[in-house]
């Protein structure tokens, strides 16, 4: 089920008055530090809602992706057990976000190439080094 998005708006807006109450305060701007790091981990179907709404949220403005990894909990349940971490930055807002996806890697998740393109390569990797694949990749080739 998706929230209408007068939920999201305020989700977003209670998302950046949290992060910034906590970012310090250094030469009359905000700097990008350990404490505005906010971390999100939706449900697996809305994945892609959220990283979207992420990208184009006017309050939130997660413009750039500046990394992607994957961690293997070999003793988790087969359910979850590859975790996907993308790494955000907003740029505007000084904020940081870490968004999490678990997947037991049969499933593929959608790739994030259309908001964030400097995914590419990095879905690649973690395609070639963990086996999770991912839909709509430009060409997703082993190295």
């Amino acid at each position: 089920m998706l929230l209408p998005t007068i939920v999201f708006q305020a989700l977003a807006k209670n998302i950046r008055s949290l992060a910034l109450r906590f970012t310090s305060k250094t030469s009359g701007f905000n700097n990008i530090t350990s404490s505005t790091l906010v971390e999100i981990v939706p449900h697996l179907p809305s994945f892609s809602f959220v990283m979207n709404f992420l990208h184009k949220e006017a309050f939130l403005r997660f413009t750039s992706a500046t990394d992607v990894t994957g961690v293997d909990y070999p003793k988790r349940t087969l359910k979850q057990r590859f975790q996907i971490n993308y790494f955000l930055l907003s740029y505007d807002n000084s904020l940081r976000a870490r968004v999490v996806a678990s997947t037991n890697g049969r499933f593929p998740l959608v790739s994030q190439t259309e908001s964030f393109p400097s995914v590419n390569w990095l879905e690649r990797e973690v395609w070639d080094m963990f086996g999770v694949s991912f839909i709509n990749i430009p060409i997703c080739v082993g190295f």
